[in-house]
């Protein structure tokens, strides 16, 4: 457990934070992440739990794509997590500031 999955716990959505709290700063010029503190450890875990919920609907609506190759079906799918981890950490992240 050491090596494994302990360590990880977080880390995707610890990276979807960082990427909703620049826009944040872009947005109210203010950090998220510095506002609520200590918070941010377990919001990246739930953020971390909740991102895989779009992975079959993706991978469902790419294997329509019959003309197109692997390369561009992998990068719509990874941007689909991508897009949907921020539009989670974002929500999260303006949850936990209001609060």
């Amino acid at each position: 457990m050491l090596l494994g999955i302990v360590p990880g716990m977080g880390l995707p959505g610890g990276l979807m934070l960082g990427l909703a709290d620049r826009f944040i700063i872009a947005w109210q010029g203010s950090t998220a992440l510095r506002a609520i503190g200590e918070t941010a450890w377990p919001l990246s875990i739930i953020v971390t739990v909740l991102l895989p919920l779009p992975l079959l609907p993706a991978l469902s609506w790419v294997g329509g794509w019959r003309r197109v190759g692997v390369g561009p079906r992998l990068l719509t799918v990874l941007a689909v997590m991508l897009v949907w981890g921020v539009l989670v950490a974002l929500a999260g992240l303006l949850i936990a500031v209001r609060r």
